[in-house]
């Protein structure tokens, strides 16, 4: 099947087949006119006639005066061609290396302005005014549920304005479900405010430890807090699918995990350790220290090394470890060696 004029290439570019076939035919048959490079390379005369154009505009072939054509070696005829090509890449390139140097340049603006993008689904926020703005945002958009752990008690005002909030949401017929520290409830304010949560229509349970605070809207967007203690610190925005389900997976075990507030402080068998030193027991016995135990509890670090001393007391222990020995030998906790 012969070439048609579809084939037709671009300046003269010398990987085009028809323009090779055209000169290799040059090559064995200097002097013959379109007609016979058409039968000898099964070419349609009008592509020849383009090829035999860009060959002489790439400077490898001129016609002669009287018929045919005379070769000049591509080394020669396209040493200009390449030094062009390469002057113009050149001129790119530092269009390139500007562009770059641009974009880390808005890049950095971006982050000091307070947004960095960590990975495809993961912004972090640093300003306190963006973090609050980006909340609210997720407060308008949401339509179905708001899960939260709560492990820092807010000031009373913040704490009124938090229910404010709380009471528009669920006139919107968003569930709102709240997983916070047992301690909390142990302090007198603090356990007001959440029976005025619960009295509003929030599901509110309690359990002795929680990993972090965290936000889950819809099921589709998480908020982890940069530092655990303090809001102020800025927050991390998930909406990566496979993280938000693995966030919400947590938040379920530790939903099912925990105890529903009533009117009266929860009460505590008479004997055995109470849910409080479960939980510090357990996290002695995984080797965490005071202050680690006394962030994941809601407590001081000397109201944790209290509850440590009177537990060796009543178990009669001799060291930390032996301490978390004995509780597992009484059936209270997981062994530390499973």
């Amino acid at each position: 099947m012969g070439w048609s004029s579809d084939s037709e290439v671009v300046n003269g570019d010398v990987r085009d087949e028809a323009l090779m076939a055209v000169l290799e035919a040059l090559l064995e048959h200097p002097q013959r006119d379109v007609a016979t490079l058409s039968g000898l390379t099964d070419l349609d005369e009008k592509v020849v006639t383009a090829r035999l154009e860009d060959l002489e505009s790439l400077g490898v072939v001129k016609p002669e005066p009287g018929a045919g054509w005379s070769l000049i070696h591509p080394r020669s005829a396209l040493n200009g061609l390449l030094a062009d090509r390469e002057r113009r890449l050149a001129v790119h390139m530092d269009e390139l290396a500007e562009t770059r140097q641009l974009v880390d340049r808005l890049s950095d603006v971006f982050a000091n302005g307070g947004r960095h993008i960590d990975a495809p689904g993961v912004v972090t926020l640093y300003r306190r005014d963006e973090v609050m703005e980006r909340l609210s945002e997720l407060g308008r958009e949401v339509k179905n549920e708001v899960c939260s752990f709560v492990t820092v008690q807010a000031p009373a005002h913040a704490a009124a304005e938090g229910r404010r909030l709380d009471g528009l949401l669920l006139a919107r017929g968003v569930t709102l479900r709240m997983v916070c520290l047992e301690a909390f409830y142990r302090d007198a304010t603090e356990a007001r405010h959440l029976l005025l949560s619960a009295d509003l229509g929030i599901k509110v349970r309690t359990r002795p430890t929680l990993p972090t605070r965290m936000l889950l809207f819809d099921r589709s967007v998480a908020v982890l807090p940069l530092d655990p203690e303090v809001s102020a610190e800025g927050a991390t925005f998930i909406d990566h699918g496979t993280i938000v389900h693995l966030l919400h997976s947590l938040f379920e075990l530790h939903w099912k995990d925990s105890d529903p507030i009533t009117a009266t402080a929860p009460s505590h068998p008479a004997e055995g350790p109470r849910p409080m030193e479960l939980a510090v027991l357990n996290l002695l016995a995984l080797g965490h220290k005071d202050e680690a135990i006394a962030r994941s509890t809601g407590q001081s670090t000397r109201t944790i090394r209290r509850l440590v001393a009177g537990l060796a007391v009543t178990l009669n222990a001799r060291s930390r470890f032996d301490l978390a020995l004995r509780a597992s030998a009484r059936g209270w906790i997981d062994s530390p060696f499973d």
